[in-house]
């Protein structure tokens, strides 16, 4: 039995963390895992292109994580903050992405995006970012 997102432990965010963006016209369509060892996972198959979004929750009151100066490289942590602007990442190729994303208990927020080629490298992106 699948559990929905409202089931899901909400974490250190307090309420459901969605990925949203161009690649779900920024639905509620990508709810984030949490776990208390890795944070929020998301994993996504997404086309070549350039691609923008955020984590929010559903209403975008809560939880609004976005852009604030510092360009995503892959594998490496961005920071994050509150009704920050759209984060963009660019595909030359069709690219499986885990987005890990860490919200501290002072609610500070960083994100991680690597390739998901192997689920090894989503344990090693989530907790390297703790």
């Amino acid at each position: 039995c699948k559990r929905t997102a409202q089931e899901e432990p909400v974490g250190p965010a307090e309420t459901v963390v969605y990925l949203r963006g161009t690649f779900n016209n920024w639905d509620l369509s990508v709810p984030m895992e949490y776990s208390q060892q890795y944070g929020y996972l998301a994993t996504l198959d997404l086309p070549a292109g350039n691609h923008e979004f955020k984590f929010a929750d559903e209403s975008w009151q809560k939880l609004d994580l976005g852009f604030v100066g510092t360009p995503i490289k892959f594998g490496e942590q961005t920071p994050l903050g509150p009704q920050g602007g759209n984060l963009r990442v660019i595909l030359d190729n069709p690219t499986n992405l885990i987005f890990a994303l860490v919200i501290a208990p002072d609610k500070s927020a960083s994100l991680r995006v690597i390739s998901g080629d192997t689920p090894e490298r989503a344990d090693s992106a989530a907790a390297d970012g703790r």
